[in-house]
């Protein structure tokens, strides 16, 4: 065994046992950054880790430009926002702050594979907070935000984490003592999702874990 596979072993083994103990059921995904430009229709990239798509608002419509206007959110306007939340079990309640000022149209969308599963009731001209709590365990992989003069400030989504696990114990690294160190911040742990695909865990400016998918090695 090499040392970068030796290497790879116990430090995926050590963030897993951290991730479990200590990692909140809560994530949010702060939109106070512009989204790459030129982002048009079906076109995707990611915050916070969560890959999120352009939609038109309909099979023939056209997607309007997207709007960042700097410390107010994301602009939409007869968009589509689509948020792959299919790295979150168990997913108990979604928070989505923001300013919606068109009375006659919106739309908060949960899916799975493409079915409808549920949307949020009484989103009518918001400011502020509005609250999906998922009370029938629905198994949602992709939450869809279509607004009109709506602003998106961010999304938190809570979540449990299964500590149930029925994987086998297996003790491959040992460490005595001393840290696992990665010296550039584009690097990170590359951990396998039930599903099969993998996700690079990072850490932001302010201490936070964030993931965001990639190959698998």
């Amino acid at each position: 065994m090499n040392f970068k596979t030796l290497y790879n072993l116990f430090f995926s083994c050590l963030f897993s046992c951290f991730c479990l103990s200590c990692l909140a059921d809560e994530i949010t995904i702060v939109f106070d950054s512009p989204p790459p430009a030129n982002i048009g229709c079906y076109d995707t990239w990611i915050e916070n880790g969560f890959t999120i798509q352009l939609l038109p608002e309909s099979v023939n419509s056209n997607c309007d430009s997207l709007q960042y206007w700097y410390g107010y959110g994301i602009y939409l306007d007869y968009d589509i926002l689509s948020i792959d939340v299919s790295s979150l079990n168990n997913i108990s309640q979604i928070i989505v702050n923001g300013r919606n000022t068109c009375a006659d149209y919106d739309a908060f969308v949960l899916l799975n594979n493409g079915m409808l599963l549920d949307e949020i009731d009484n989103a009518h001209s918001f400011n502020g907070n509005i609250y999906y709590n998922n009370l029938n365990n629905f198994v949602i992989d992709e939450f869809q935000i279509k607004g009109c003069s709506f602003r998106l400030y961010s999304i938190t989504i809570k979540y449990n984490i299964n500590n149930n696990s029925s994987c086998p114990t297996e003790n491959i690294v040992n460490a005595r003592s001393g840290d696992v160190y990665v010296d550039e911040s584009c690097h990170g742990v590359i951990l396998t999702a039930p599903n099969g695909s993998c996700y690079r865990i990072k850490v932001n400016n302010d201490g936070t874990l964030v993931s965001e998918p990639v190959d698998c090695p």
